[in-house]
């Protein structure tokens, strides 16, 4: 007699207690993966460095440069979209980041979920 409210993969074989402590184990690497990026710091840059922005894993915005030579009150908008790219960049790391870090502890744990099957489907996959 199978279990109808457990996917295929999950048959009346399989256990269910270890399911949920693999589960419990994922959700506190998921845990500590955010906690060591929230402590990251990186710094988006543009213009070679000359505008910097240093940023924390949380999204907190911590200090600028701006090389004194890209001050020129007769073009604003030059200096405003440098900042922008800074922004960007900084941004995009932290994405970067995030992305690998948890996506990393879910990839691992998946493959501990299917018996660390190394490219095979798990059983009843379509």
């Amino acid at each position: 007699m199978s279990t109808p409210d457990l996917p295929p993969s999950l048959g009346e074989n399989n256990d269910l207690g270890g399911l949920l402590g693999a589960m419990s184990q994922l959700q506190s690497q998921l845990q500590r993966a955010e906690s060591d990026t929230n402590a990251r710091r990186v710094t988006g840059s543009a213009a070679a460095g000359q505008v910097t922005i240093e940023v924390t894993g949380e999204y907190l915005f911590q200090r600028v440069h701006i090389d004194p030579s890209l001050l020129d009150p007769a073009d604003p908008t030059l200096l405003e979209d440098l900042l922008v790219v800074a922004l960007r960049d900084a941004t995009n790391q932290l994405k970067t980041i995030r992305m690998q870090s948890m996506g990393g502890v879910v990839a691992e744990a998946m493959g501990g979920l299917f018996g660390g099957l190394s490219g095979e489907e798990p059983h009843g996959a379509l």
